[in-house]
């Protein structure tokens, strides 16, 4: 995990991990107690957050690479493939915690409304 943070550019991804911290916090604390609608929105807006930031991440980190390309006299299809493959990890980690706050969100509507 440590790994994939420091690939993915601490800079996004850090924020990304208290992001997907806080959205399991309140998705326990909607299963425990009693679920509210302010909890569901706020796990609503969180996950947003996480997709557009992984998104902002990924978009600086390419523009970052592009240039690096722009520079250098020669590259091969292997660096470069491997640098769009990193450069899209705060994106697919983005994307993660959305669905996953997607989810909780669903699963926490269903037990409110006892079909669950």
């Amino acid at each position: 995990m440590i790994k994939i943070i420091d690939l993915g550019g601490p800079a996004f991804m850090i924020p990304l991990v208290i992001t997907l911290l806080v959205i399991l916090f309140l998705m326990i604390k909607g299963f425990i107690k009693e679920d509210s609608e302010n909890n569901r929105a706020l796990i609503g807006h969180l996950s947003l957050f996480a997709l557009i930031t992984g998104i902002l991440g990924t978009t600086l980190g390419l523009m970052a690479a592009f240039d690096a390309i722009a520079v250098a006299n020669g590259i091969s299809q292997q660096v470069l493939a491997f640098g769009l493959r990193i450069g899209l990890i705060p994106t697919a980690f983005g994307l993660s915690i959305f669905v996953l706050g997607r989810l909780g969100i669903i699963v926490l509507i269903l037990k409110k409304n006892k079909r669950l």
